[in-house]
């Protein structure tokens, strides 16, 4: 769930306080969670919207590796050596490169907004002990 504010992604959903620091918070992933600084529940971001967030890299990486196979079964259908290299360069370099700097530069755009919007998840249904301090 993408929230309005930074500062709303930073509310703990179990206790409604604030469970941690930005720079806390960016070093969470759906595997890696973080006890709550007000009642050490563990809250961590859900696997969804990290997918949803980031499927421009892997989606450019595919578009650049169909155009580099489109560009090689070209190659070999037409066999001039003009064209060949101008169909090597272009097909093969230019393009998947091209396609892949834009899909990283617009995902990283889509993460650097959204990342820190994203609402906390409770992970699991059991609290840490509250005695016990937080590792750092």
């Amino acid at each position: 769930m993408i929230l309005a504010t930074k500062a709303e992604g930073l509310i703990c959903p179990a206790c409604g306080q604030r469970a941690m620091t930005e720079s806390q918070k960016f070093w969470l992933s759906p595997l890696w969670t973080r006890a709550c600084a007000s009642c050490r529940t563990r809250v961590t971001i859900p696997l969804r919207d990290c997918l949803e967030m980031n499927w421009p890299l892997p989606a450019a990486l595919c578009a650049a590796e169909l155009v580099r196979q489109v560009s090689k079964v070209l190659i070999n259908l037409v066999h001039s050596e003009t064209i060949d290299l101008i169909l090597i360069i272009v097909g093969i370099l230019v393009v998947p490169i091209g396609l892949f700097l834009a899909g990283v530069a617009w995902g990283s755009i889509r993460m650097l907004d959204r990342a820190p919007r994203i609402g906390l998840v409770v992970r699991g249904a059991q609290r840490s002990d509250p005695e016990t301090p937080l590792p750092r």
